[in-house]
């Protein structure tokens, strides 16, 4: 699968809320095609809301920008640079899957009053999805848009050239995926969580197209745990005869400074992947390559649970 756009842009440009970025976006695209005709599977921008998040909401990435305004149109651009190289992909491929992978999470209303807020981010998580595929948000979702400077003008733009013509829905879930929204306005980690199969049958019912866990990892010693918890619940979804189309660890080797989410260049080793910098498999990598195995001989199955993480539900 090739990944065209992963959280960064070009130096000269200040971010995804910049104007010249679609068109250049575009232009690369179309010539990535062109000169690997034989590429089939593209996501072309990774995690569009986690970008966008990080990158005008948190203040984190790229423009640093904070205030809703900035991330209203980093969500419009994200969604743009998609649709255009879609686009011209499908134009040089007419058969091209596209894997969209973005948060799979989910946000519970603790008191009555987080009702509002928890309703807003559970219907926001869809928004990328939605302007990429051609459709419509939910009203309160484009209320906000329209708050924040993406008006009808632009929903109008993703109606007509949004599609999901060979369009996989990507998950992307890990354990800091569910929250909770308290009394007071405060957005915390969940302390029990759905899981990952609750979460995709959500996604499912909203978006209506294939799909696939497209990533998870777990840092340390409980990430057989973690794959055994995850693994299943894909395995559940598969029995229930919703439209799977695979299951991804992320990524094979394990990453540097992603506990700072890149904010800090400290060299630390994240062991999250399944070898280590020096390529030598964790406990989870073998357990990963007999279910790759597994599945290659039409294997597919549920691993017994490990005690560990899966205790936390």
């Amino acid at each position: 699968i090739a990944d065209l756009l992963h959280f960064g842009v070009p130096d000269d440009l200040e971010g995804f809320i910049d104007p010249r970025l679609p068109a250049r976006f575009e232009a690369f695209a179309a010539a990535f095609a062109e000169r690997y005709p034989w590429v089939r599977a593209y996501t072309p921008v990774n995690e569009p809301l986690v970008s966008a998040t990080f990158s005008a909401r948190l203040g984190w990435w790229n423009e640093r920008r904070t205030d809703d305004r900035s991330f209203a149109l980093a969500l419009d651009a994200v969604s743009t640079c998609a649709v255009l190289a879609m686009d011209v992909i499908r134009a040089r491929r007419p058969d091209a899957i596209f894997l969209q992978s973005d948060a799979c999470e989910g946000y519970r209303p603790m008191a009555v009053s987080a009702m509002p807020e928890a309703t807003f981010r559970n219907e926001l998580r869809f928004v990328t999805y939605e302007l990429t595929y051609g459709r419509r948000p939910d009203g309160v979702v484009v209320d906000w848009l329209a708050a924040n400077g993406v008006g009808e003008d632009r929903l109008a733009w993703f109606l007509e050239h949004g599609s999901s013509e060979g369009c996989i829905v990507g998950h992307d879930y890990y354990a800091g995926n569910e929250w909770q929204v308290e009394a007071d306005g405060r957005v915390v980690q969940a302390t029990e969580r759905q899981g990952y199969a609750a979460l995709a049958r959500e996604y499912h019912e909203r978006l209506g197209l294939p799909f696939m866990l497209s990533e998870t990892n777990w840092d340390g010693a409980e990430a057989p745990s973690w794959l055994a918890e995850v693994w299943n619940g894909a395995m559940q979804l598969r029995l229930e005869g919703l439209p799977i189309r695979g299951f991804c660890w992320y990524g094979f080797v394990d990453h540097v400074d992603w506990d700072s989410i890149l904010r800090e260049d400290a060299g630390r080793a994240n062991a999250c992947g399944l070898v280590d910098l020096d390529r030598r498999p964790h406990r989870v990598g073998e357990a990963y390559r007999e279910l790759a195995m597994a599945a290659r001989a039409g294997e597919l199955h549920a691993i017994p649970a490990l005690e560990g993480v899966a205790a936390h539900h």
